[in-house]
This record gives structure tokens, C-alpha cells and sequence, in this order.
């Protein structure tokens, strides 16, 4: 079936992908998009084929969170400092996963816990900015985490509280800097 054969270009991280958010192959206008169907909607196509084969796991991940290119290209480019991680539904703790997979982004050397949904709501380039600015300056500033990422997913910390008010503020966890702070950002 050719809904197989067009799978079977794809990466295995962008086959898990699809099968996460049960996308399927769909011809639309002599285009093939990844859509998901739904009993009582009409499909949700997602993007084309040629996006999928093309496109980085990250952006791909991005994309489903509706999150911009500035924002894909900044994490993209800084990958390497973030370990992907998301909430273990049996437990209710943090523990790492693959990037296709991720819910959230924790710096590796601060310990600081990113929640894709509220990066999406950020939508004011400047305000994006002046949080890349701060996660650098927690980098350079920060003695390294001493744990490993393995102890520190057990402590089971729950997910962020966020408070709009004038400024963006999110509250988050510095397990090196004795646990839940303000940030401005």
C-alpha cells in the first residue's frame, strides 16, 4: 500500500512521531499531507510529507506545539545544552525521553525546567528573546548540577504554576539553587 511505502521513507524518531499523534497519509489536491482523522470532525492535515522528510525532529515537534521559527531555531541550534524530557503518567515524575517524545526542555547544567505549552504563549519576540538571554546568563552563572539527570527525575516535581501579570513570569525548578523561583523574563 503506498500509505506503508511512504512511511517507510521517513526516520525511525518521525515514525514514532506520527504514530504519537496518530497521523496518517492523505492525498490532497496531488499533495500528500499527514493528517488525523477524526469520528464526527473533518481531518486535520498537519503538514506535507515533503515537510516531514525535510524538516529536523525538533522543528517537527515544535510545529505540533505551534511554537515559531524563532523559537525552532534558537532550541535547535542549542540542543545540546537541554535534555528532552516529559511527565510520566504512572508516576506523575519528570523523566528524560527522546526528542520526539519531549513535553518539556530541562537545561542540563541549571536544572531549569522549560513547559513547550507555556514557550507557545509566549508570543512577543522581545519577551522571547530576554528569556534566552536569562536561560544563558543561569548557564554561565550556575556551578554545574551535581546530581545525575536519573536522580534528579525521582525528586517528582510537578509541573509549573504560570502567572500573567504586566511581564511574563514563570516559576521554576532550580533543584541546585534550593528548588521553585521567580523568573522575569
Amino acid at each position: 500500500m503506498w500509505q506503508e511505502r511512504i512511511k517507510g521513507e521517513l526516520s525511525e524518531d518521525k515514525v514514532r512521531l506520527l504514530d504519537k499523534y496518530r497521523l496518517v497519509p492523505k492525498q490532497i489536491n496531488n499533495r500528500v499531507y499527514w493528517v488525523r482523522q477524526f469520528a464526527n470532525k473533518p481531518d486535520h492535515p498537519y503538514l506535507t510529507h515533503r515537510a516531514m522528510m525535510k524538516c529536523h525532529i525538533i522543528e517537527l515537534v515544535f510545529s505540533f506545539y505551534d511554537l515559531c521559527v524563532a523559537k525552532m531555531t534558537y532550541f535547535k541550534k542549542h540542543l545540546h545544552l537541554y535534555n528532552p524530557c516529559k511527565i510520566s503518567y504512572r508516576s506523575g515524575m519528570l523523566v528524560s525521553c527522546d526528542v520526539w517524545d519531549m513535553e518539556f526542555l530541562m537545561q542540563r547544567k541549571t536544572g531549569i525546567i522549560i513547559d513547550l505549552r507555556n514557550l507557545a504563549a509566549i508570543s512577543d519576540i522581545a519577551v522571547f528573546r530576554e528569556m534566552c538571554s536569562w536561560l544563558e546568563q543561569q548557564e554561565e552563572w550556575c556551578q554545574p548540577y551535581r546530581d545525575s539527570w536519573s536522580n534528579w527525575a525521582g525528586l517528582g516535581f510537578k509541573r509549573q504554576k504560570q502567572v500573567h501579570t504586566r511581564r511574563h513570569i514563570n516559576y521554576v525548578h532550580r533543584p541546585n539553587h534550593g528548588g521553585i523561583q521567580c523568573a522575569h523574563f
